[in-house]
């Protein structure tokens, strides 16, 4: 046991020496540590903020973190930056981001069930106008469970060319096709109960409302602006959302996994996201699996289970067609709603070495940093 405790000691580079209930912590070199990159700085610091704005407000006062991060929206600020040292850099991760949907929920399970519903939806999401309004044009498309971005060799052409990209008439006629009385900026009602091809789906009742709670982050200027822009979209169909922005912990702690009957599946959707990290395959089983940890909105497809399975690295003949096939049927049920991706705008000073490249699983390596004059 302590010889096992002194070998992963002198696998970290560095060794706490500070943490506090902010999240702020410091760490120095451990002086155990036997690999080939050894640390050159004291110590480093991690800081807490309260949002983008505090952030970019400590960079430009000239005395901020001499590594920060800044909203894309703040980018016309950048000459203010590179006048104080800072370098500008852009950084992808290979992660997703989407809106969880709860299954799960009494009221709103029957309709999130509907894959017609969940195309529609996804056909509301006007990635590409996000995008370029509210990132300044830092992002790219993303309609499925692997990432575009950074180029890898893993998502497929399908996948890629986004099949349920934005289209709000085409929603609103697909919802109408079903029987909901359609009411563009309103709210829409089921007319023809039942689970006919041309009804509203087993589960919901005359009347029942598309109107759906919805969860996301606080913290992000221009990303808070764009989730009332994805209200406004959905309601060119008639799907209202009604937003809840909340504090990180208090989301997560609010939209966990559930069975119905518990109080606390009352949530509805939950903005989320997913850095392929330490399952650095992006075959999908801790996302989508039946009954996986971090499955919060409790999915739940034996095709799509057997698809998982199928790109089992050791036991599949044709890995690549397997994780094809995978992906292919999830761009086409989406059991979440894809979101576009953003790279991050990372700020460093120019006299700090090694920050680049990035480490596209969101880990940082400050042993490979240092310091010229």
């Amino acid at each position: 046991m302590a010889d096992h405790a002194a070998r992963d000691t002198a696998a970290r580079a560095w060794r706490l020496t500070a943490f506090d209930s902010n999240g702020d912590l410091t760490m120095v070199p451990n002086p155990r540590y036997s690999g080939p990159v050894k640390p050159t700085l004291a110590e480093f610091k991690e800081q807490s903020f309260t949002d983008t704005n505090a952030e970019f407000d400590a960079l430009a006062s000239g005395s901020g973190p001499d590594v920060g991060f800044i909203s894309n929206i703040e980018q016309n600020a950048q000459p203010r930056l590179d006048h104080l040292g800072y370098t500008e850099a852009h950084q992808y991760s290979f992660s997703i981001a989407f809106d969880a949907l709860n299954f799960n929920n009494p009221k709103l399970g029957p309709m999130f069930r509907q894959v017609y519903i969940r195309q529609a939806m996804q056909e509301l999401m006007d990635q590409n106008g996000i995008n370029k309004y509210y990132f300044g044009g830092d992002g790219y498309s993303d309609c499925g469970p692997i990432p575009t971005q950074p180029p890898n060799s893993f998502v497929d052409a399908y996948a890629a060319s986004c099949p349920f990209s934005y289209d709000p008439g085409r929603a609103a006629a697909t919802l109408a096709a079903h029987r909901w009385n359609v009411v563009k900026y309103g709210v829409d009602t089921c007319k023809s109960p039942g689970a006919g091809p041309n009804q509203c789906g087993a589960g919901i009742a005359a009347g029942t409302e598309l109107e759906f709670p919805y969860i996301y982050v606080t913290g992000d200027i221009a990303f808070s602006k764009s989730r009332v822009q994805i209200a406004t979209d959905f309601s060119l169909a008639g799907i209202k959302l009604d937003l809840k922005p909340l504090p990180g912990n208090e989301a997560y702690a609010t939209a966990t996994a559930c069975t119905p009957s518990q109080a606390a599946c009352s949530w509805g959707i939950l903005n989320a996201g997913w850095v392929y990290n330490p399952d650095y395959y992006p075959s999908g089983e801790d996302l989508f699996e039946t009954g996986a940890a971090t499955n919060l909105g409790s999915y739940s497809d034996p095709t799509a289970d057997r698809l998982i399975a199928a790109t089992n690295l050791l036991t599949s003949e044709s890995p690549q067609q397997a994780l094809d096939a995978y992906q292919n049927y999830l761009v086409q049920q989406i059991p979440v709603i894809w979101e576009g991706g953003t790279y991050g705008l990372t700020e460093y000073q120019t006299s700090l070495h090694g920050v680049t490249p990035f480490n596209v699983f969101d880990a940082i390596n400050p042993e490979n940093w240092y310091y010229t004059k």
